[in-house]
This record gives structure tokens, C-alpha cells and sequence, in this order.
């Protein structure tokens, strides 16, 4: 169920550039979400692009954004589902997406060289997930796109600590906590 949605400003990269980094985002976001790039997660990552006149759409301090980096910048937005990355698993995405940007686009990706770039990870809290008319959670999803075995360790005892959260506020089943 994982999704990227790359922003960037108009001729930042090329086709063929932007069909490689279609690829390595995919593979990094479902070992990010899954833990492995597997068919069954091939089969629903989705990576969309997005192309913005940064002289009329992208601005910077106010102003349109004139004098940008080499490639422009970019905007990489991520959707998982909450509870199938760790902090340790969402820091890996960060270099693998930040290597795979410097070396497609052959730019310095270190630090502040490309400050322009941002990767965002937006966690879907467990049940807001909706696919086919059917609202599905984190189990559901695990199953489908066949989640490594350390992954339900790690959003089991989240979902288990969210409960007793809940129960230890009143809260009532169902109620998100984000």
C-alpha cells in the first residue's frame, strides 16, 4: 500500500532519470515498509511525479525560488502505514533516498549542498487505510504485501502499547491516538 510523490521543479531531471529513480525509491520504500522488496509489494508500490514551475509555484522566502540548486529542488513525500518502520528503518530510507537523488542526478548530496530536498515519511494511523471499499489495517496489509518476519514484532507490541494507552484514558477502541 506504500506510495512516494516526488515534487520537483521543472527540468530537474530527465526521463531516464526520473525512470531510475522510480526504481530505486520503489525498492527503498518497500524495505522501508515491508522490510524486503518483494513481487507482492512491487504489485501496489506506487511512485508519482510532479512537475512545478518553480518561477510560479515553487517560492523560497516569499519569492519565487529563481535561483535554485542544480536539478532544482525536490519535495519527496512518503506514505506508509503507521507502525511498519521503526526510527531505525525511517533513518536508512533517508541516506538510500538522499544517495540514489545525488547519484542520479550527479549533485553533492551531503549536507547543506541539498537542503532543498526534503523527504517527508507520513504515517496512515491503523484502520485509516482504505482499499476497494474496505478499510484495512496493518495486519491486513503485512499479509498482502508479505512483510519480514521482524515487522509484526514491531507493530504488534506498537498496536498492544496504543491499547493500553486508550484503555488508560478512556479512550474508546477505534480512537486514533495521532
Amino acid at each position: 500500500m506504500p506510495f512516494i510523490r516526488v515534487t520537483y521543479q521543472t527540468g530537474g531531471i530527465t526521463a531516464k532519470q526520473k525512470a531510475e529513480l522510480a526504481e530505486d525509491l520503489t525498492r527503498a520504500l518497500l524495505v522501508l515498509e515491508a522490510g524486503a522488496d518483494t513481487p507482492e509489494g512491487r504489485g501496489v508500490a506506487c511512485v508519482f511525479f510532479e512537475e512545478v514551475n518553480p518561477t510560479s509555484d515553487w517560492f523560497v522566502g516569499g519569492k519565487p525560488d529563481t535561483n535554485g540548486p542544480a536539478h532544482g529542488r525536490f519535495l519527496i513525500d512518503v506514505t506508509i502505514p503507521e507502525g511498519c518502520a521503526d526510527q531505525k528503518a525511517k533513518a536508512a530510507f533517508h541516506v538510500t533516498v538522499n544517495d540514489s537523488v545525488a547519484r542520479i542526478l550527479g549533485v553533492d548530496g551531503t549536507f547543506p549542498s541539498r537542503i532543498g530536498d526534503w523527504v517527508m515519511i507520513r504515517e496512515i494511523a491503523n484502520g485509516s487505510w482504505g482499499v476497494g471499499g474496505v478499510t484495512v489495517g496493518i495486519r491486513d496489509i503485512a499479509a498482502l504485501l508479505k512483510y519480514t518476519t521482524d515487522k509484526p514484532v514491531y507493530f504488534e507490541g506498537l498496536l498492544a502499547a496504543q491499547k493500553r494507552l486508550r484503555e488508560a484514558h478512556g479512550f474508546p477502541d477505534g480512537v486514533s491516538l495521532l
